[in-house]
């Protein structure tokens, strides 16, 4: 791999290419060139009652102990229930349930409590509710978080991860079967901040041709 990288920096100080016209936006458009798994994140609230929030922003961010990190923002119910229970649990969407994932987020908690009866909970081995009607269930506890001007960051270990049974292959999950809604704040197909869908498989990370190392794996099969 070390070789190939070699390779293609001396390719291209060899060969400049020309450069695509770039434009200058407004920083807060940065959002927009990502796109995010939308979950479902269930918690407590003091009376022992589930509330469930959208969180769009959500991403692993340690490999070994598994640490999933969430933005929410500072004045939501959901943020106040963290700090207080120190556990949660991230529950992935999928386009078949894109109603009800939907719901959840239009609406706050303290505003409206009945919002939560879109998904029913059960109680996880950690005390924080899991949505069992949404495929992957990830159970986490609190182990930091970062204050930031709009959002809290909170980062849990994951202490239990529970995926339907239809929805594994092996020892891993088949992320096709599971069908995740995806959200963006750029635009796709011309509609501006959409829930959106996996494409077809691309490419084989890590290899030094992800195309090619593709078609050798389907050519096998």
């Amino acid at each position: 791999m070390e070789s190939y990288l070699k390779i293609q920096r001396q390719t291209r100080q060899e060969e400049p290419t020309e450069m695509s016209t770039k434009k200058t936006l407004h920083s807060g458009f940065a959002k927009s060139a990502l796109v995010n798994t939308t979950t479902v994140v269930a918690t407590s609230n003091e009376d022992g009652s589930p509330n469930m929030a959208t969180i769009a922003w959500c991403m692993p961010c340690n490999a070994s102990p598994v640490y999933i990190a969430i933005a929410v923002s500072n004045g939501h119910l959901t943020n106040e229930n963290i700090k207080r229970s120190k556990v949660f649990s991230v529950n992935v969407g999928n386009l078949e349930q894109m109603k009800a994932v939907n719901a959840v987020g239009i609406v706050s908690g303290r505003k409206d409590p009945g919002k939560n009866i879109a998904f029913k909970t059960v109680n996880g081995a950690n005390g924080a509710p899991i949505v069992a009607e949404l495929p992957i269930n990830m159970e986490c506890k609190l182990v930091n978080h970062i204050t930031n001007p709009t959002n809290t960051v909170f980062i849990g270990e994951v202490t239990l991860l529970s995926v339907d049974d239809d929805k594994v292959a092996g020892p891993n999950i088949d992320i096709t079967r599971i069908n995740p809604l995806l959200f963006t704040f750029g635009k796709v197909d011309g509609q501006g901040s959409a829930y959106a869908q996996l494409g077809p498989v691309v490419g084989v990370p890590w290899a030094q041709d992800p195309a090619e190392k593709l078609a050798e794996r389907q050519a096998k099969e």
